[in-house]
């Protein structure tokens, strides 16, 4: 079972379980999923949709603020936002188009690599980015 309420829950062990939410979430009914995304008229989806990322980001942002110290992005906005799109998307993309990378515990892993290593890894200096 996924655990969501993760205040004192290392990043490593929170992340992975919010990844495993999102692809259970996903992968209830994919099929019904994509089409409702798909049919749903936009300005009710984009509601709904918003309430939920609200919802997320809410949860995000009271989550990183009690790892403020242990992070390197120091935009709490920009950082919720990167992780809560991040997820989604990937997320939502393999249960759709990759199944299989969802069938075991690997796509988990990588995702969890990419943010981990995005929140508490070694950060890019702004000389790394020049040519």
């Amino acid at each position: 079972m996924v655990r969501l309420s993760w205040t004192g829950t290392p990043l490593e062990i929170a992340i992975p379980e919010l990844i495993r939410a999102v692809i259970a979430a996903h992968a209830i009914n994919p099929r019904l999923h994509q089409v409702l995304n798909e049919e749903i008229p936009r300005s009710e989806r984009l509601q709904q949709m918003q309430q939920a990322e609200e919802r997320i980001a809410g949860l995000l942002r009271a989550y990183l603020e009690r790892w403020n110290s242990r992070i390197h992005p120091s935009n709490l906005e920009m950082t919720v936002f990167i992780l809560g799109r991040t997820v989604e998307s990937l997320c939502h993309s393999a249960v759709i188009e990759h199944p299989d990378f969802v069938i075991d515990s690997q796509f988990e892993q990588e995702v969890s690599n990419l943010l981990l290593s995005y929140l508490v890894g070694k950060p890019l200096l702004n000389a790394d980015l020049k040519p």
